[in-house]
């Protein structure tokens, strides 16, 4: 063999293994997987939360009890009124908040645990959903402590209201 021949023939097996180890790098390497999405209807999961239906009670004893208040601020001076009147609405304002902020954090707390749970990658709003992607309301009611048929009739029941409106 001559020089240039080796020179050719070596250059020629370089290639060959470079080319066989760039095709099997290339086909060994996997695209990541794409994102699995589930899907939750975040309005049912914290309107039916085990919590929310004390909050509300205790909203509306609060708000009845203003309402009876208010009738009896007629005598006061304009200015008086009015102060009294933003107290009140104040009052209510800090009540929603301190009854409603523990269950909204806790239903994003349960979203999480089933997202983690059923290692999801994502979970959005099933209102901004297209297509595609799986419900797990069901299962997001339940890890809040409802049965699975108090979770089918939350859904159902949501549902129905959808539907009706």
């Amino acid at each position: 063999m001559t020089k240039n021949n080796k020179i050719a023939f070596g250059l020629l097996a370089c290639s060959l293994v470079g080319v066989s180890l760039f095709a099997g790098g290339c086909g060994t390497q996997t695209a990541p997987p794409p994102p699995n999405v589930a899907l939750v209807d975040h309005q049912v999961v914290v309107e039916y939360h085990p919590q929310m239906k004390s909050a509300q009670d205790a909203m509306k004893a609060e708000y009845d009890k203003i309402q009876n208040q208010v009738k009896d601020l007629d005598a006061l001076p304009p200015e008086q009124h009015q102060q009294k009147i933003m107290e009140f609405q104040r009052s209510l304002t800090q009540m929603e908040t301190d009854k409603l902020v523990p269950i909204q954090k806790a239903a994003d707390a349960a979203v999480e645990d089933v997202r983690k749970d059923k290692n999801y990658s994502v979970v959005l709003d099933k209102r901004v959903a297209v297509a595609g992607g799986v419900d797990v309301t069901k299962d997001v009611l339940m890890k809040e402590g409802l049965s699975a048929e108090d979770a089918d009739k939350a859904i159902a029941d949501a549902t129905k209201q959808s539907d009706g409106k």
